[in-house]
């Protein structure tokens, strides 16, 4: 994403408006499952169905071709990588 930035700044028009994202829409069920292979801590996960709004979208994609083809970019880390990042972080934190 940084970098998506950085070419953004460097090369966008003021005004344009892109979506940013990865190759691969993913939901919070998988993400936690993600998250369940880089730790040995057993956690349960509970929906709170209350929480829940009646336009809440299940899924959503944005389409990031128009960005991608602006700028030749791609995403280069693995969400896998980033969530590995993020928890070491808090891990160093805590």
């Amino acid at each position: 994403m940084v970098r998506a930035y950085h070419l953004y700044m460097n090369g966008g028009m003021a005004g344009d408006l892109y979506n940013i994202n990865g190759n691969a829409v993913l939901s919070m069920q998988e993400i936690l499952e993600m998250l369940r292979t880089l730790t040995t801590i057993h956690f349960d996960v509970a929906v709170d169905q209350a929480r829940f709004r009646p336009t809440d979208v299940q899924r959503l994609q944005p389409v990031c071709t128009p960005f991608k083809e602006r700028f030749a970019w791609e995403p280069s880390t693995p969400y896998i990588q980033s969530l590995t990042d993020l928890l070491n972080y808090w891990r160093a934190r805590v």
